[in-house]
């Protein structure tokens, strides 16, 4: 289970769309922070001016009232707007510019407005007005004071804690971190919907690709009326299909044809040289040559016979026999029948006792192909190696597994051991046509079954056999 889902894991790095997606949404998330950071200062700055315009104005207010009513009456309204607002929001002082205090609120929340003498300086030199935002521990939100000299001697201080603004910013911020989410998802979910539909078109072209290599050659993709590069792409596809196929066809075509023409003449050749093994008059050295010609001539007359018989198959020129017949009966008769071989060679032959496996087949091909399956892991294992032969009666198929212990088949061989007249070079000294897995393939895949090929160099080879009950 855990292989499993680092495969996926695995997978899903590499997959386009994920990749893709997460770029995407890397590009949305910045693009977004940035503006949202940007309008929440800007948001921030914008209420901070507002909150120091109202301070100005309450300040001035304040300085009015000294004005026109004189210093008495200034007092008096400051302890009654003192008493009227909460302490923990607002402070009013009236101090002396050396920071003697004349009169103030309740600061027992605010003993680190003291602190900020610059403050009190700049009013009493120069400014009119002096207003700062400060950050006061015994204070939970920002606090913004004013300064304003009002008298010669007097200097009135105003602090105000911007809770409200605060409590707006945090509002503001909630909202900006849950539209950045809304836009997060919705963006990515309608990312991934584009993404998945055009990389599922280039998916097809990639199925179909597949496909061709284990079908046919007759597949197309479909195009699919957007008219765009994947429908190019599509276009290209489809007419490079077209110009492998005419080649393949005309090899195909050339190659059978040759097959064709050649069987006839190696056929009379070889009824030449046995007339000259049974005639008196020859010598001894004619007939010694004769002897080989025969022998000789066998090889190409295989070749072409089993060429031609793929060929017959492959077009149905040469249909199936389909009867019932055991497979398990078929593959201990081809058992039998290398036992003898298995033994000159000192390789030890296994096969699991099985009971009867009846498929629907052609019973003379499928001989064939267990033969030559079988004659393979004997002609690849050395001496002392074993061979072992498993058939599984399923409800579906039937499973035949051929192993050996022989020299094994390289990894970049391993897609093209099914190729007609394809040999790997580790069997390039030991006789053979490289037809006979071809022919096994062709047969397999004409009773609607498969055959597959596992191995290691060194270690020997599995090859795989399924064949559904229905053929």
């Amino acid at each position: 289970m855990q292989d499993n889902h680092k495969i996926t894991k695995k997978y899903m790095s590499r997959s386009v769309i994920f990749r893709l997606l997460v770029l995407y949404s890397l590009v949305l998330l910045i693009s977004f922070s940035a503006i949202f950071i940007l309008f929440f200062f800007h948001t921030k700055r914008m209420l901070y001016r507002n909150a120091a315009k109202e301070l100005k104005e309450d300040t001035y207010e304040f300085v009015d009232v000294f004005n026109v009513e004189g210093f008495e009456h200034l007092k008096l309204h400051l302890i009654s707007e003192g008493r009227a607002r909460s302490t923990d929001d607002v402070c009013y002082t009236i101090m002396e510019p050396n920071g003697n205090i004349i009169i103030t609120t309740d600061t027992s929340q605010w003993g680190g407005l003291a602190e900020h003498s610059d403050l009190l300086s700049q009013a009493s030199d120069k400014d009119p007005i002096v207003i700062a935002t400060l950050r006061i521990p015994q204070i939970s939100t920002d606090v913004m004071v004013s300064y304003i000299r009002f008298a010669p001697e007097k200097i009135l201080r105003m602090a105000k804690a911007l809770r409200n603004t605060q409590a707006s910013l945090d509002s503001y911020l909630n909202v900006l971190i849950v539209t950045v989410i809304l836009i997060l998802t919705v963006g990515g979910i309608v990312c991934w919907i584009i993404l998945h539909h055009v990389i599922g078109r280039v998916k097809n072209v990639t199925g179909t690709a597949l496909s061709i290599s284990t079908i046919s050659l007759h597949k197309r993709v479909p195009l699919s009326g957007f008219d765009d590069e994947i429908d190019d792409l599509v276009r290209a596809f489809n007419g490079m299909l077209d110009r492998i196929e005419l080649l393949v066809t005309g090899l195909g075509e050339v190659t059978d044809n040759v097959a064709h023409d050649l069987k006839s003449p190696v056929t009379r050749i070889r009824v030449v040289a046995e007339s000259l093994l049974t005639t008196d008059d020859a010598n001894a050295g004619v007939k010694k040559i004769a002897e080989r010609i025969v022998e000789e001539s066998d090889g190409p007359l295989e070749m072409i016979n089993t060429t031609l018989e793929i060929k017959a198959i492959d077009t149905g020129v040469s249909p199936l026999n389909f009867t019932k017949c055991d497979v398990a009966e078929i593959v201990r008769q081809a058992f039998d029948l290398f036992e003898i071989v298995a033994e000159e060679k000192g390789i030890t032959l296994q096969m699991d006792k099985s009971g009867p496996a009846v498929i629907n087949g052609d019973l003379h091909r499928l001989q064939r192909v267990f033969a030559n399956l079988i004659d393979n892991a004997l002609k690849y294992t050395k001496t002392g190696g074993k061979v072992s032969v498993h058939i599984q009666s399923e409800q579906d198929a039937v499973r035949v597994k051929i192993a050996d212990t022989g020299v094994g088949i390289a990894p970049e061989a391993l897609g093209r051991v099914f190729e007609r007249f394809y040999r790997a070079d580790q069997s390039r000294n030991i006789p053979g046509l490289g037809l006979g897995l071809s022919l096994a393939e062709t047969i397999v895949k004409s009773h609607g079954g498969s055959i597959t090929v596992e191995s290691s160099v060194g270690a020997g080879s599995t090859f795989i056999v399924v064949l559904p009950r229905n053929g």
